[in-house]
């Protein structure tokens, strides 16, 4: 069973991976994107950035 961090610092992560399995979304999908999403937030967390003053060049940075 996938992990899902209650206190992540991405909004409504825990919202979507319940949609996902929802909408009958495969168990290797959902282990998936909760994964990218788990990446994503320690990048967030590792670079001291707050999800709610992310830009574009953020994602560029967490892209290369």
């Amino acid at each position: 069973m996938e992990q899902t961090n209650l206190q992540s610092k991405i909004p409504y992560k825990s919202d979507f991976i319940i949609y996902l399995k929802a909408n009958s979304y495969s168990g290797k999908t959902v282990r998936n994107y909760d994964r990218d999403l788990a990446y994503f937030e320690a990048f967030l967390n590792y670079s001291h950035i707050a999800f709610e003053s992310l830009k574009k060049l953020h994602i560029t940075l967490y892209k290369s």
